[in-house]
């Protein structure tokens, strides 16, 4: 199994559990390397490995310490290239209406990037409003999606979850 196919699922379990809505706060770590393919290729293949085994043990160490949990350390090369770039409008307008509601003011999305894993009928993808990051998820199997915003409202990250009405097909062109 792939490191899409696991992230696909995994996600996919977690949101059909979601039968009654449940208010917890949580957070999505994403770590980015900056320089980290280059710095790879010029290494030897045990030193590196040595590194990410250090830099897991710390990170998870601190997560654990904060009586958080660790669900994966995955890299995104696979996933990202397993996913094609798309549109999606309907999609986008939904997010903005969801980020709307939870700002409590109308919001447009900026610079929205929607990739769909479509062997999985994954859609992830990432933009920005009103100073915050989006990140989402939408599931076309179960016709629901998760939508985060970092800093939430409070300052803290918020997690909405929504549907598309007629799935991702826009439904001003049926």
């Amino acid at each position: 199994m792939t490191t899409a196919d696991q992230v696909a699922s995994r996600t996919a379990d977690a949101i059909a559990s979601l039968d009654t809505p449940v208010r917890k706060h949580v957070a999505a770590f994403i770590v980015d390397i900056s320089g980290f393919t280059a710095f790879a290729e010029t290494i030897e293949p045990e030193i590196l490995l040595g590194l990410l085994r250090e830099f897991h043990a710390a990170l998870g160490a601190a997560i654990l310490g904060a009586s958080g949990t660790v669900v994966n350390f995955a890299g995104d090369q696979a996933f990202v290239r397993a996913s094609d770039v798309d549109s999606l409008p309907h999609l986008v307008k939904v997010l903005g209406q969801v980020a709307s509601k939870a700002i409590g003011r109308r919001v447009e999305l900026e610079g929205a990037l929607v990739s769909n894993l479509r062997a999985h009928r994954f859609v992830h993808g990432n933009a920005q409003v009103d100073g915050r990051i989006v990140l989402f998820f939408y599931f076309q199997e179960a016709d629901t999606g998760m939508m985060m915003l970092i800093p939430g409202v409070r300052e803290e990250g918020e997690v909405a979850r929504f549907h598309l009405t007629g799935g991702l097909t826009d439904p001003q062109k049926n």
